[in-house]
């Protein structure tokens, strides 16, 4: 498992604040009425504790705070009654330059931010572009148990980050529009920790709920991403090395009905490396890796479920392109696609599957399992692997070895397809192979596999007369007996085809 830093990281920050912290009470006949207020009075490591209500910005366009190199807690008064900070309909609720903040227990509201120039120096970056909730620059942010909603902006519609170290825990993001990347945020250089959060509804061109760039350094855990959406890559996940490799580690993240139009409905990584555990990816849609897209990348996927994703090309699973793939004691099931109901291996120095079922995938033309085309390295393995019930209309319902990719097959169970592996491959011994998966029978009576109820099946039912364990094909009443009662049922269904 990853190590989870994130809670006690939120607690050093939280304590570290608390420690002889002033607190400065914002509201009716409190400490201060604004926030401007608030902030004039407060030193830094101070507390400033808002009251429950809707807080806007001083002018239309701006920000109900803005903090400049401060170091600062801002809260609730009540926790349980937190405070709205609302951007309005052109601004933000926060906009942090520098320093180092703690957003806790708030309520955070963006509009559709036009851009602008925040800073004073006579230009609009993209940093100024980004966050329609909350925007960030060079600064240290922990953002602990609140609410962003909605938000737009050029760039990550509930949150933009840039060159900055971001830290979210138990914090919704949703509703979100970003023009460009990231519809939940954006996030460049830095670093980005998320634990115990939401991301949900937020659309973008690309990075349906988060991109990442420019090297950040990435750790997820715990992390649930639903109903997003990308014109082009990452439906849920955008991690964009193309500006820095980036090494991302996630840790327990849930992926569900997402799309993105291009690749990676799901997830999609380009350059530096996925280190993937527990991962769950289900629903989601791409033209190619309707679950996970991967280039360049060195990808590995350990105990986790990607399941029911489509690729309207390529990889309802898992494509990849020169990539290094290792995917271990996982499932792959009920995906769809063109080539590779489960995996679309294409070009890829390396890949391994250990341990791994692929159950129920298909594939319109060929590899209903995997297809593997074209090796820039090692062969393929498939080692200690369940291949089940996969289909595929063109033949091979199993795993296709292609155009110069060799595969190397040990151990493995391959059962319910026409034709198990395909393609150039080596048998390294210890696998088996049926046309039918133990106790799955897919036309009760049919014992023989015959597709029709005759004396096969008869002698097939007589050869297992008496007590039976388990699932027992021939036991129709279920009564753990191979007897009369069953040997009446087969009579009655004699001469039906299957």
């Amino acid at each position: 498992m990853h190590t989870r830093i994130h809670t006690a990281l939120v607690s050093v920050l939280i304590a570290t604040a608390t420690s002889g912290a002033d607190v400065i009470t914002v509201g009716p006949g409190l400490d201060a009425q604004t926030l401007t207020h608030a902030l004039s009075l407060a030193a830094d490591g101070d507390h400033i504790a808002i009251a429950s209500g809707t807080w806007s910005p001083p002018a239309p366009g701006g920000a109900a705070i803005h903090l400049i190199d401060r170091t600062l807690t801002i809260r609730a008064l009540d926790a349980a009654a937190p405070p709205t900070l609302s951007g309005g309909a052109t601004g933000r609720a926060v906009i942090v330059e520098g320093g180092d903040i703690m957003l806790q227990d708030l309520i955070l509201e963006g509009g559709t931010v036009p851009g602008g120039d925040i800073n004073g120096d006579s230009l609009t970056m993209d940093w100024e572009r980004s966050g329609g909730a909350v925007t960030m620059s060079n600064a240290t942010v922990a953002v602990h148990t609140c609410t962003v909603n909605g938000g737009g902006a050029f760039h990550g519609g509930c949150i933009g980050a840039w060159w900055s170290n971001v830290s979210l825990q138990n914090v919704s993001l949703s509703a979100g529009m970003a023009t460009f990347f990231g519809g939940a945020m954006r996030v460049h250089g830095g670093s980005l920790m998320i634990d115990s959060s939401g991301l949900s509804n937020c659309l973008a061109d690309t990075g349906g709920a988060i991109v990442v760039g420019g090297g950040c350094e990435v750790q997820l855990s715990s992390v649930t991403v639903d109903a997003c959406q990308a014109t082009f890559y990452g439906g849920g996940l955008c991690i964009d090395g193309s500006q820095g490799a980036i090494d991302a580690a996630l840790d327990s993240v849930t992926v569900s009905n997402c799309a993105a139009g291009q690749s990676g409905g799901g997830l999609y990584i380009y350059g530096g490396s996925l280190d993937g555990e527990d991962l769950s990816i289900s629903g989601c849609s791409a033209a190619d890796g309707g679950a996970i897209a991967a280039i360049n990348t060195t990808c590995r996927v350990d105990s986790s479920s990607l399941s029911g994703n489509t690729a309207t090309s390529d990889g309802g699973g898992l494509w990849a392109y020169q990539s290094d793939v290792d995917v271990q004691q996982s499932l792959l099931q009920q995906h769809s696609a063109v080539y590779g109901g489960g995996v679309f291996l294409d070009w890829c120095a390396s890949a391994s599957f250990i341990g791994t079922q692929w159950s129920s995938n298909d594939a319109t033309l060929r590899g209903g399992a995997m297809y593997a085309v074209g090796s820039a390295g090692q062969d393929t393995g498939v080692v200690s692997c369940t291949v089940e019930d996969n289909t595929a209309g063109l033949g091979v319902d199993g795993v296709v070895f292609t155009d110069g990719n060799a595969g190397v097959v040990q151990g493995s169970s391959f059962c319910g397809q026409d034709d198990h592996v395909g393609g150039t491959w080596t048998d390294l011994g210890g696998n088996t192979f049926a046309d039918q998966c133990a106790g799955d029978v897919t036309c009760p009576g049919d014992l023989d596999g015959s597709n029709i109820i005759d004396m096969g099946d008869i002698v097939a039912l007589l050869s297992a007369w008496g007590p039976c364990s388990g699932q027992c094909d021939g036991d129709a009443d279920e009564d753990g007996l191979i007897g009369v009662r069953d040997l009446i049922s087969l009579l009655r269904r004699w001469g039906e085809g299957c």
